[in-house]
């Protein structure tokens, strides 16, 4: 099973949309229509760690997320 087949299960269990990001490798048409598709955020690989907290605020709404990127990874530098 791949990533989106179990972005598609958790959003008919759920019954509602789930934000999901596919990190890939694979370029080819068909997996970036079926990306499309379901709505997914896409990456390719390698992806940095930037590029990923850019996605993920994106796909978050709310102050755990801001411009200069996660609280919590904020908050561990200040220790």
């Amino acid at each position: 099973m791949d990533g989106l087949c179990v972005a598609a299960k958790l959003r008919a269990r759920l019954r509602r949309s789930v934000p999901v990001i596919i990190l890939t490798g694979d370029i080819s048409t068909k997996t970036l229509r079926d990306i499309a598709l379901q709505e997914c955020e896409h990456l390719n690989k390698p992806a940095s760690l930037n590029e990923l907290i850019v996605a993920i605020a994106r796909l978050v709404p709310g102050p755990a997320f801001s411009e200069t990127g996660p609280q919590c990874l904020s908050a561990r530098r200040r220790r």
